[in-house]
């Protein structure tokens, strides 16, 4: 089975970057409140928690779980607002959170179960896990874009990603890229941090705009504009 098929051809992964970060400033401050400042204030919290100062660390702890809860909250509209933006909308931060949040549920049934399956993929030697994982990637704009159940959410992306594997490692393979330099940056004390979450999302819209060449047969140069 070949990997890359001519007539499913999408643009190469490396490509993506250019239009992920024009997304990114044109979706700037919906980013900032649905996916950063939780991110960042998880990252403070746990710079604050000291294992060997347990009553110390309590203003960390209460910090750590509001920003769990926060990002939780905020993720379905965060990805329902990449999915828009890769098709050339832009939504305020409250309007994306509106449309994102009624999809709550479900989005966090197919997360859960998308993880088990492809956990026990990984322990039934391995490579059913790898399949899996790429296989359920794209999940979660079937759930908040076309509004599908977890498991025919699974199913689509299942179906859909099979005849364009080779696209879909390639944004994997990316995300690891900017996931080591991000690493790097984060063994620097305190501002390392901060520099480590701002690297990762140069390619954050890099996703959404896969998902929108398979499913809405949108043409990337166009959100370039």
């Amino acid at each position: 089975m070949r990997v890359f098929i001519k007539e499913r051809a999408l643009t190469p992964s490396w490509d993506l970057v250019r239009p992920s970060v024009a997304l990114l400033r044109k979706n700037i401050w919906p980013t900032i409140y649905l996916s950063f400042l939780p991110i960042l204030a998880m990252t403070v919290g746990s710079v604050m928690i000291d294992e060997r100062n347990l009553r110390a660390s309590i203003p960390g702890i209460i910090i750590v779980l509001v920003s769990i809860i926060w990002y939780f909250l905020t993720y379905p509209g965060f990805t329902y607002m990449q999915a828009k933006a890769a098709r050339g909308k832009v939504l305020t931060p409250m309007e994306s959170f509106k449309k994102g949040l009624p999809r709550f549920w479900q989005l966090i049934g197919m997360s859960l179960l998308s993880s088990l399956l492809i956990f026990v993929g990984l322990l039934a030697f391995i490579v059913p896990g790898l399949i899996l994982l790429r296989a359920f990637y794209l999940a979660p704009y079937y759930v908040v874009d076309r509004k599908l159940g977890p498991i025919e959410a699974l199913k689509r992306s299942y179906e859909d990603s099979k005849p364009v594997t080779g696209w879909i490692w390639g944004i994997i393979g990316v995300e690891l890229v900017f996931g080591l330099i991000a690493g790097l940056f984060g063994r620097i004390p305190v501002i390392g941090y901060l520099f480590a979450i701002i690297l990762s999302y140069p390619y954050i819209f890099a996703p959404a705009l896969r998902y929108s060449e398979i499913v809405h047969k949108t043409k990337i140069p166009n959100v370039e504009r």
